[in-house]
């Protein structure tokens, strides 16, 4: 009679066959908790199987528990393909079944709900059908573990495992501690491999077998390697190819991973001396200098990177060329300002290697250091004699240019370009726009106002303005500045007199030339500048109504008649809406104007004779118009005695320009026996001492700020009681 549960069966075989005392676990855990000593676990397909070894299977939905059975009999061809007996409990009823198998693999359990087979336990003291003990433990040696820049055709290797009768590999890249491959056999402690990817990560195990069973090397851990970056393919100069010039530049194909290159050049194929040693970031690289003419070099490349450096390239080899001498720019000087926007170019005639002969020069001129979009590029100069070359077209104003030349010979070998110079095309000068040119009719003045426009959209700072009496400008009468494009002399110019003018304008790329042709003007014979005497400048009124305005007369050239003055007011030293144009035949000005509290004024004079001629205008003088008094508001009367520090307050009509106020408390009304003066920044005040009792008292208040102090406020009175 066969035992209760299918685990009893097993562990009752196990304990009465081979000695081995039972553990815990349902059917399908009991190859966790299997003593190590004394069994091996070998996974479904892995293994042979012998009479006597523990079928364990999964649990299912229906029998989450699993089972187990022992394996009575096995029936395999040497493949392990037939069937094998087995011997259970609770699931046949004859407690015996056959299973199926192919390549040492049980097909499913149709029988018991079709559960997976996990694999079979074996007893290392059954000694049939194979060895007590499974290999021995062992290590991998090389590649070793984590190694980097390996070469894609590696051998690796591993010790000798103790009882092995065989090994197998395993290398891929995926990093899951699994063969996603195949397992590849040999007898020896070594594998070569080859036709492996460039800069990749491969992970490799190796494990012992013999009959008892399979041991993986290092604890079963696997390995990882990455290989070599792949050497560059050079691309350019063809190999063995001729140049055109004498400073090569060397290509190649980028190789995935590469941070940089090494690009070496030599005169001898085993680079010894190195005519160049490069790090290059890029997939090209051109040589700063030239290279000697006519001349075999060799080069090679190799990337570096992480898995780096890769085997050097191919070597290939390149021949320079034999061309003309670079030429020597001596005209425009570097960085130079020309006037003229249709310049020549001029440089040094090259000289022509023996055996070769000239065939022209090469000139481009350009807005920019990369010559991208070459302004002019032409070849059109064949005589070696001939160094140099006219531009054509107008160039743009204000601008930088760039040029450059190279010599070519008949072979259609050039050199290098020469050194890049640059001038820069200066401003366009200014057309004058008033006075009129006209030497006949006055200006009426001797202080006109010049005004002109400026075709320049960018980079002007400011001009320069010259007066002569003379067209050629032989001396002049005046210069001066202007950051606009408008000048009124500060000085009298001469009074009745042609005279002459010009502008330039100023900025970076500057001066300009000066207007042309010079325009001329006629100026007045106007009286004197007046000269103003009264209100005093920046003078504080604080009365702001009716202000009167004073001058001294001006004088009246002989030959001429005085006419008015005309007077201006504004509140704006630029008098742009003033509050007041007026004339009057003589100083000084009674106006009509109400000035607004807390206001600055301008104002100024000139002088006309009966002909309209007038002088510049005065100085220009200011006067500020007070700030308003403010109104008390307590204490006044009687106040109790009890309170000997009241607090003074008053109403400000000012709604701007305030910066504090003055409070004086004195014993009379005349202000000539002060007891406090104060400070505040507010509208009230609180003494900080006590006040005389039974003595009336007299209190007033100014406001202080750039238009002030205001007047005194009417006084208030107070007595402590």
């Amino acid at each position: 009679e066969y035992e209760f549960e299918c685990v009893e069966l097993v562990m009752r075989f196990l304990y009465q066959e081979w000695g081995i005392a039972p553990w815990a676990g349902n059917a399908n855990q009991i190859k966790n908790g299997y003593p190590a000593g004394s069994m091996i676990f070998y996974g479904n397909g892995t293994h042979s199987l012998v009479p006597g070894d523990i079928l364990t299977e999964d649990g299912s939905s229906q029998n989450p528990n699993g089972h187990t059975a022992v394996i009575t009999a096995v029936n395999l061809d040497a493949s392990g393909t037939g069937t094998i007996n087995i011997l259970e409990q609770n699931s046949s009823p004859s407690g015996s079944r056959s299973l199926n198998v192919v390549n040492w693999t049980i097909s499913p359990d149709a029988y018991i709900y079709g559960q997976t087979i996990q694999g079979w336990l074996h007893a290392l003291a059954n000694q049939v059908g194979g060895s007590p003990t499974p290999p021995s433990t062992f290590g991998k040696s090389a590649p070793g573990n984590g190694a980097k820049a390996q070469s894609p055709s590696p051998t690796l290797s591993w010790g000798t495992s103790s009882g092995a009768t065989s090994y197998e590999y395993c290398y891929d890249t995926i990093n899951n501690d699994a063969c996603d491959t195949s397992w590849i056999s040999t007898t020896t402690t070594t594998a070569s491999l080859s036709g492996l990817d460039n800069n990749a990560v491969y992970y490799w195990q190796v494990r012992a077998n013999n009959s008892a069973g399979s041991t993986y090397a290092n604890g079963n851990t696997w390995w990882s390697f990455s290989t070599l970056l792949a050497s560059p393919a050079l691309l350019a100069p063809a190999n063995g190819s001729s140049l055109l010039n004498l400073r090569p530049s060397p290509s190649w194909n980028g190789v995935t991973g590469a941070s940089n290159y090494t690009l070496q050049i030599s005169k001898n194929n085993n680079f010894s001396p190195l005519q160049l040693n490069v790090v290059a970031a890029g997939t090209s690289y051109t040589v700063p200098a030239d290279y000697p003419a006519a001349t075999t070099f060799y080069w090679r490349v190799r990337a570096n990177g992480f898995n780096g450096p890769s085997a050097w390239s191919a070597v290939q080899s390149f021949t320079t060329a034999n061309p003309p001498g670079i030429p020597v720019l001596s005209a425009p000087a570097n960085k130079s300002l020309t006037t003229n926007y249709t310049p020549m170019l001029q440089w040094k005639p090259v000289s022509v290697p023996l055996g070769t002969t000239f065939d022209h020069y090469r000139i481009q001129l350009a807005t920019d250091t990369a010559f991208s979009s070459p302004f002019v590029d032409d070849s059109s100069i064949t005589d070696i004699s001939t160094a140099q070359f006219e531009v054509a077209s107008s160039l743009a104003s204000n601008s930088t240019y760039y040029w450059r030349v190279s010599a070519f010979n008949s072979n259609g070998e050039y050199s290098s370009w020469s050194v890049i110079r640059s001038f820069r095309t200066s401003l366009l000068p200014p057309s004058p726009s008033a006075p009129a040119n006209d030497s006949a009719s006055s200006v009426q003045t001797n202080r006109p106002m010049f005004t002109w426009s400026d075709p320049n959209t960018s980079g002007v700072t400011g001009y320069t303005i010259q007066i002569s009496r003379y067209s050629t400008f032989a001396s002049a009468v005046m210069t001066g500045s202007s950051a606009s494009a408008s000048f009124t002399p500060a000085a009298n110019l001469p009074a009745n007199t042609v005279l002459y003018w010009r502008v330039q304008t100023r900025g970076g790329n500057g001066p300009s030339l000066w207007s042309s042709p010079p325009s001329a003007l006629l100026t007045g014979n106007p009286p004197s500048v007046p000269v103003l005497s009264s209100p005093a400048n920046n003078l504080l009124l604080p009365n702001y109504n009716d202000p009167a305005f004073a001058w001294k007369a001006s004088a009246v050239p002989t030959g001429t008649l005085f006419d008015h003055y005309q007077i201006q007011v504004a509140d704006n030293p630029l008098f742009t809406s003033p509050i007041l144009d007026a004339t009057t035949p003589a100083p000084p000005y009674l106006s009509n104007l109400t000035l607004e509290p807390n206001t600055k004024y301008y104002w100024h004079v000139r002088a006309y004779n009966s002909i309209g001629d007038f002088s510049g205008w005065s100085s220009t003088w200011s006067l500020r118009a007070a700030l308003l008094s403010p109104t008390l508001t307590a204490p006044t009367g009687a106040i109790p005695s009890s309170n000997l520090r009241p607090t003074f307050s008053w109403s400000d009509p000012n709604s701007s320009g305030v910066t504090g106020y003055i409070i004086q408390i004195s014993r009379n009304s005349a202000f000539t026996s002060i007891l406090l003066t104060a400070r505040p920044t507010t509208t009230s005040f609180t003494p900080t001492a006590n006040l005389p009792v039974n003595i009336p008292l007299f209190w007033r208040v100014e406001v202080k700020g750039p238009n002030g102090p205001s007047l005194w406020s009417a006084s208030g009175s107070f007595i402590e009681q």
